[in-house]
């Protein structure tokens, strides 16, 4: 019988050890024993998606991405950001629905329920974005055409109808008005997806996509016990130095311990690489007016 539950991550040489770390949370966690798909352009060896293959006696399955079709788009660090728009169209037809994960995300629980979801024919299921509500960032629904009445969703996890976005060619449609409104983009394919399927998405609970870092305030979250916990924004080394007792911080280096390369020390340069790329996030890229 054929595997139902498909995982999509996007990685490149900076996030495959976030994707190893993530991986083994979802296969310890997750109660589905999914089939998991990587999406990728610079892996020469793929040494640390190996590891995780030894260590659960799994294969995955690899889809080379090409950068191209992306040039003119706004980056920060490369390109991998948009390879989940490549799904529809890289996986086999047979694959009707996936579940994509950002690299920086761990899995605390059963995700069954998840993938039991009707979409409805809608084309995604994502926990609404409560921080770019919040604060209206760049004024969103403006700038993105989005109604009055609409939302916005966090696409760090997505659960994705891959029929419907080939029957719409909404992968095209998305990057085409990402590259005719460049100037608008400010949360690169996350606007890009929000824009064009404003009419086309289910929320789902918070526990889907609980947002980790020191900067929002999510200690009053509806869900005590997220499913999927997200460090959007700032990863877990830096959020170790300013919060130490974070507890899905916690969590993640409970993972990160199970990897051979747990030894590995994060060297000064790379925390100060780290910082800047959250100073560019923040501002830089035109997160605040």
């Amino acid at each position: 019988m054929a595997n139902e539950y498909h995982v999509c991550y996007c990685v490149d040489k900076d996030y495959e050890k976030y994707a190893v770390v993530s991986i083994i949370s979802l296969l310890l966690n997750s109660k589905i024993n999914p089939e998991i798909h990587i999406i990728h352009s610079d892996l020469a060896d793929k040494k640390k998606l190996k590891i995780a293959e030894k260590l659960f006696k799994k294969k995955f399955k690899y889809y080379l991405a090409e950068d191209s079709e992306f040039y003119g788009l706004p980056i920060l660090g490369g390109y991998s950001v948009y390879y989940r728009l490549l799904a529809p169209r890289i996986f086999p037809k047979k694959i009707k629905k996936i579940l994509y994960l950002d690299c920086d995300t761990i899995i605390e629980g059963d995700l069954s329920g998840l993938f039991s979801v009707d979409l409805h024919g809608k084309a995604l299921a994502a926990a609404e974005d409560i921080n770019m509500i919040k604060l209206d960032l760049k004024n969103f629904k403006k700038r993105l055409g989005i109604p009055k009445n609409g939302s916005y969703f966090n696409s760090g996890v997505m659960l994705l109808n891959l029929d419907f976005f080939r029957k719409k060619n909404l992968s095209k449609k998305i990057i085409d008005f990402m590259k005719k409104n460049v100037e608008k983009i400010v949360m690169h394919d996350q606007d890009g997806l929000n824009a064009v399927l404003h009419n086309d998405w289910i929320i789902l609970p918070e526990e889907y996509n609980f947002i980790c870092s020191p900067f929002w305030d999510f200690s009053k979250a509806k869900n005590s016990a997220p499913k999927i916990v997200h460090f959007a924004g700032i990863k877990p080394e830096l959020l170790k130095i300013i919060s130490p007792q974070n507890i899905y911080c916690k969590k993640y280096y409970k993972y990160f311990s199970m990897t051979p390369f747990q030894k590995e020390k994060v060297s000064n340069k790379e925390i100060i690489r780290m910082i800047k790329r959250l100073y560019d996030v923040l501002f830089k890229s035109k997160f605040f007016y």
